[in-house]
């Protein structure tokens, strides 16, 4: 009995903040994901998907929606940077883009870098056929609750015939030394026909209060395209993160994927690939280390035809 009403108090402390924030980009998104998340609700020890990863009691014991998060401290980044690895730098911390941090250029010009609350504005045409498209918000509770409560995001276009040389970097640092912090971040990369393009992705965080971290990825290849993709969660003991990562690959396109967990208290990951094409390569790989639960799910659609659904706990 408990466990329903705590449940029920929750949701409502989630569905009252996102009525009361005045959200400026990407609105009706919003409200149709929070539809969504209204429905679904929060996942129980019954819910099949999430019945060995005890997210929502985390939530309840250790987080509230009612506070926001404390104005960050970070002065530099060299801590949280991958010795030896040369790349443009994308930086976030408590879920917020920093221009002071980040060093937001490439080799090549022609790809585009900008914050995803820029690209809904200068960018619509490829917002508009891509965003939201491959990310399960519909069936996904946290999906829903990233597509409503995004704060910040990156998009990136690599245009066709593009050979991006430089890796990028997206690091997430959450600084929960005053206060606990809540951050929810979405990625959008469109890799165009016969390019080729590494993307890291690196979360830290500092700091002994409790993190709860939201990241959703959608990553559009298209023909005879490439992608290195690695994920790497460094965080400390005291943080939770629910990921869903959504890749769409196109006709004789390959992706590598690896994930490092090596810290949290909960790391769940959901990875999920549609082939919707022929000649594809799809490789994954990863390793956890130290983690309280680490739990990592993935789900492979083939398109176009049947759908057959394979899923890997």
């Amino acid at each position: 009995m408990s466990t329903v009403a705590t449940i029920k108090d929750l949701k409502s402390e989630i569905l009252t903040r996102f009525y009361s924030t005045d959200f400026d980009v990407a609105v009706e998104h919003r409200k149709k994901a929070i539809v969504n998340f209204e429905k679904l609700g929060l996942p129980v020890t019954k819910t099949e998907e999430y019945r060995f990863t005890p997210i929502t009691r985390s939530l309840e014991k250790n987080f509230s929606w009612a506070e926001t998060n404390p104005v960050s401290s970070i002065g530099s980044i060299t801590p949280f940077l991958i010795p030896g690895v040369d790349a443009t730098v994308l930086v976030f911390v408590n879920g917020s883009y920093s221009t002071e941090l980040s060093s937001a250029t490439s080799q090549s010009s022609e790809v585009k870098i900008i914050k995803l609350s820029e690209a809904f504005q200068t960018q619509k045409e490829l917002i508009e056929n891509h965003f939201n498209k491959i990310v399960n918000s519909e069936l996904d509770p946290f999906a829903a609750m990233n597509t409503s409560f995004w704060q910040e995001g990156v998009f990136i276009h690599v245009p066709e015939n593009t050979i991006v040389k430089e890796r990028i970097l997206i690091l997430h640092i959450a600084n929960a030394s005053a206060s606990q912090v809540i951050a929810t971040t979405r990625v959008l990369v469109i890799v165009e026909k016969n390019s080729e393009f590494s993307l890291i992705e690196k979360f830290d965080s500092i700091g002994t209060n409790p993190v709860f971290h939201n990241v959703s990825e959608e990553i559009v290849l298209k023909e005879n395209s490439q992608l290195e993709y690695c994920k790497i969660q460094n965080d400390q003991g005291n943080t939770y993160q629910v990921s869903n990562s959504s890749i769409h690959q196109a006709d004789s396109s390959k992706v590598n994927t690896f994930t490092l967990t090596m810290n949290g208290k909960i790391v769940r990951n959901n990875l999920g690939i549609t082939i919707d094409g022929e000649k594809c390569e799809s490789h994954f790989h990863g390793l956890y280390l130290l983690c309280s639960l680490c739990a990592c799910r993935l789900f492979l659609v083939f398109s176009p035809g049947p759908h057959g659904r394979r899923d890997f706990p």
